[in-house]
């Protein structure tokens, strides 16, 4: 009989795959990242969205819902590059998307210049999805 280990490791190897491949359609770039928040472990990606104004506006996207350790723990064994960020306890991260500042391993709420910025300059979001991949990968064009 397969161990809890085990099975997490065999759920990380799938997730890992089919992040992969959507990773390779998000436009901008994504860099996959975990996340901690309000003592919950999150997977994800952040993209850069208006390099032209501030490097530090990125795009959230992260599991809707808290992951088990041991799957975090597996991801991160198996993955490359995953960035590990926290995020303020004050932000309200409910949902897949969210639009905020990062300042190297954080994420904060944006300055009030930086959203009038985003209000002035909005993004469309397609989300790419599939029945294989029930997650949701971001790609991003100006509207």
């Amino acid at each position: 009989m397969a161990s809890v280990e085990d099975m997490y490791e065999k759920i990380a190897q799938e997730f890992l795959r089919i992040e992969k491949n959507a990773k390779e359609n998000c436009c901008p770039p994504q860099t996959c990242v975990t996340l901690s928040w309000r003592r919950g472990l999150y997977v994800g990606g952040i993209q850069e969205i208006a390099p032209e104004y501030s490097s530090e506006i990125v795009l959230l996207s992260k599991s809707d819902r808290q992951l088990p350790g041991l799957l975090i723990e597996s991801i991160k064994r198996l993955g490359t590059e995953r960035l590990e960020l926290l995020a303020d306890d004050s932000l309200d991260l409910n949902g897949r998307f969210h639009i905020l500042r990062r300042l190297e391993n954080k994420l904060v709420s944006m300055t009030p210049e930086q959203t009038e910025y985003i209000a002035e300059n909005p993004l469309e979001i397609d989300e790419l999805n599939s029945i294989e991949n029930p997650n949701v990968y971001p790609r991003m064009i100006r509207a």
